[in-house]
């Protein structure tokens, strides 16, 4: 579940980061000059998304279709690292970026470059509604907590606590409605090939032994996890974005937004 900056990049639209505080040597998370220069640089005018009631079905249908197709796009785009990740997790190897190297090649040449995305089609089945619910609930939490302190529906001054809060609650939520889908779908990344053809051959076999509780194996320790992972990554990457607004007086470009979801992913 560690795609949150991967998402957040392609689901939010903008932009470029330089190590150690940007082109021009301002430091990145100078955080006392944003709350003097918002005022000055926030405004009716600027990006219409921001101040946009979002609890409209039209938004929020937009939020959720634009939440999946991001969450497709990263791990489709990492398929193949993922399957590595979960070959050592669930084996006595020994990490390293060279048996990891190894690994996938000894997939590609074994079975077959594209068995490198062996499992992706579960791994979607998960991502889809849980990109579509963490996206979508994270901008209803954030309104929520606006309207709650009477405060304008405006990402850039929302209080650093709520956005914390919203994006601890998003993953939380996300996590809550899908977590089994992760489980069966690391079943299906670890197993022979030959014994499960799909995700729902996964469920059906789960439910035959009567093992329905191996897939819900580790739930509440990930639904706790969620809070200060998702609250963190969503945090750092809109403060980043925050920061940069503040200092250059519009949203920052494509580039920017990549390395700001990875500045967040390192959190």
């Amino acid at each position: 579940m560690g795609t949150v900056p991967v998402l957040s990049v392609i689901y939010q639209y903008s932009g470029t980061y330089t190590a150690a505080g940007g082109e021009m040597g301002v430091p990145l998370l100078n955080v006392s000059s944003v709350d003097k220069q918002i005022k000055e640089l926030n405004s009716p005018t600027k990006d219409a998304s921001h101040n946009a009631n979002i609890t409209g079905f039209t938004v929020i249908l937009t939020a959720l279709t634009s939440g999946a197709i991001a969450g497709a796009a990263a791990k489709t785009t990492i398929a193949p690292l993922d399957r590595t990740k979960i070959i050592f997790q669930t084996s006595s190897k020994r990490f390293t970026y060279r048996a990891a190297v190894r690994t996938l090649v000894h997939i590609w040449s074994t079975e077959g470059f594209l068995r490198l995305w062996r499992g992706n089609t579960a791994t979607l089945v998960r991502v889809l509604p849980y990109s579509a619910i963490q996206y979508a609930s994270h901008e209803q939490y954030k309104f929520i907590a606006m309207k709650w302190n009477g405060l304008t529906v405006d990402s850039y001054t929302m209080p650093r606590l709520h956005r914390f809060a919203a994006g601890s609650a998003a993953g939380f939520t996300a996590s809550f409605f899908t977590y089994p889908l992760d489980t069966a779908r690391a079943r299906m990344a670890v197993t022979d090939k030959t014994r499960y053809r799909n995700i729902v051959q996964v469920f059906t076999e789960v439910r035959r032994v009567g093992t329905v509780g191996l897939l819900f194996r580790g739930y509440v320790p990930t639904l706790l996890g969620q809070i200060p992972y998702a609250g963190t990554a969503f945090y750092i990457y809109e403060l980043c974005k925050l920061e940069y607004f503040a200092r250059y007086g519009h949203d920052a470009p494509v580039l920017w937004t990549t390395a700001f979801g990875a500045l967040a992913g390192f959190s």
